[in-house]
């Protein structure tokens, strides 16, 4: 991963401002950090190296110089994408993925995005029209938060850099946190600050002369019922599987794998070494001495033989896990009441000794159904709630996903809240789809907030 950072109208000294929030992202970046400034837009970046790794410092610019880029994450698709724009014209000086991208802006506009397969949050000036614009990736995978404080737009793939400036409140957003007890976690674009916002998933923001514009460019909808024999799906299904593990083990640093022994982790594996003539690595964690946590490393064991994976499992007791809450806290950032990323933590720590890029079969159970209130769907859980709790949950999407427990929040937390409107926006992607298929609908609401 990389750090991006930035705002608009830059105050006296921008230069050390931009070197405050870089230096409190510097895990992200550990390989380089670079920086662009005008009396409009002051931009920053620090570097995680994968593609190019001694030339692809940010930012990028085109060939003159109008439009400057600072992004954290990876186009997939970069190289279909610059032989395009080279048949076009166009000219590179490195093999790094998001060179593409000022070039791509210049030819296409911000019309552009709808070209990318990738994971990133970004920032892209023009210069020439004086228009900021902030990109998240289609499912939000990488991080982008903003605020907007009087005349600034300040932004950052952390929420500890906007404090950086000076310029950003810490006042505490009392219907987030609401909503982060009902949920146990929350969605885009809320955070527990007031003056600080996710980007959504699929969306840019648009800064022009201190105006700001949030548009929406990609939206998932359930396609019409179509009627295929199982053996072509299952086909398409792979063929879209191993084209997307293809595309993303395309770097220039060694790769590795997350591997659980779960089946999205699996199929993972098993795609990426198919691919590829070296051993894949993999990691397990086992957390044997972890409360509730199943001993899953025989499976990972297997699948490691079955494809000849080099593989390293670690024992992640609870002990460990007290020494190093303070730091996962002050990354995390956002309250989340799911504990997978303490094992993720313990990975991606012992992983990091030998690789810098990991897959993983994250996304895999929004895709797939494999949350476990997918199961009894339609009659069991619903009327036992209903009867117990008389919460109707076929007809709330949000109120399916709050504990029962959660009707007591007021009872505890005099300031509990949570508007009317907050819930209807969480609902609508489940009843936009309800009536074609109930199971995918809540996946597809899955995908979009959690």
């Amino acid at each position: 991963m990389c750090g991006i950072f930035g705002l608009t109208h830059p105050p006296g000294a921008p230069e050390s401002i931009l070197q405050a929030m870089g230096k409190i992202l510097a895990h992200r970046g550990p390989d380089g950090e670079g920086s662009f400034v005008s009396e409009e837009v002051a931009l920053g970046m620090r570097r995680l190296s994968i593609l190019d790794p001694t030339r692809g410092q940010q930012p990028f610019y085109n060939q003159n110089r109008t439009v400057g880029v600072v992004c954290n994450g990876e186009i997939y698709n970069f190289i279909e994408l610059r032989s395009h724009l080279m048949e076009k014209g166009y000219r590179f000086q490195t093999n790094c993925d998001v060179e593409v991208i000022p070039h791509l802006y210049e030819e296409y506009g911000i019309a552009f995005v709808h070209r990318l397969n990738g994971m990133y949050g970004m920032a892209i000036y023009d210069l020439g029209q004086n228009i900021l614009y902030l990109i998240r990736d289609r499912l939000g995978v990488k991080p982008l938060y903003y605020s907007l404080a009087g005349r600034h737009l300040i932004f950052a793939s952390e929420i500890k850099a906007l404090f950086q400036t000076d310029l950003v409140a810490k006042e505490i957003d009392l219907e987030s946190l609401s909503v982060l007890l009902d949920l146990m976690y929350l969605p885009a674009p809320a955070t527990p600050f007031s003056q600080i916002k996710k980007l959504p998933p699929g969306s840019y923001l648009k800064w022009r002369a201190g105006v700001c514009e949030l548009v929406p460019y990609w939206t998932m909808a359930l396609p019409e019922a179509c009627i295929q024999d199982e053996p072509r799906l299952a086909e398409t299904l792979e063929g879209l599987l191993e084209d997307s593990v293809r595309l993303q083990m395309r770097s220039d640093v060694p790769i590795g794998c997350f591997l659980s022994g779960g089946i999205d982790s699996s199929a993972v594996t098993a795609l990426a070494s198919l691919q590829t003539s070296l051993p894949m690595t993999t990691w397990h964690v086992r957390g044997t001495d972890m409360q509730g946590k199943m001993d899953e490393s025989p499976l990972a064991a297997a699948v490691s033989r079955r494809y000849g994976t080099r593989h390293f499992t670690k024992s992640l007791a609870d002990e460990d896990l007290i020494t190093e809450l303070p730091k996962l806290i002050w990354h995390l950032e956002e309250p989340i009441g799911d504990g997978a990323f303490v094992l993720t933590y313990g990975l991606a720590k012992m992983a990091a000794e030998k690789v810098k890029v990991i897959l993983s079969g994250a996304g895999g159970d929004e895709l797939f159904g494999g949350y476990a209130h997918y199961r009894n769907l339609y009659f069991g859980e619903s009327l036992i709630k209903r009867l117990l709790f008389d919460k109707q949950v076929e007809s709330s999407y949000y109120d399916r996903m709050a504990p029962r427990h959660a009707s007591r929040w007021p009872e505890y937390f005099p300031w509990h809240r949570v508007s009317v409107s907050r819930k209807e926006e969480f609902d609508h992607p489940v009843n936009a789809n309800r009536s074609q298929d109930p199971l995918n609908a809540l996946m597809l609401a899955d995908l979009r907030w959690y």
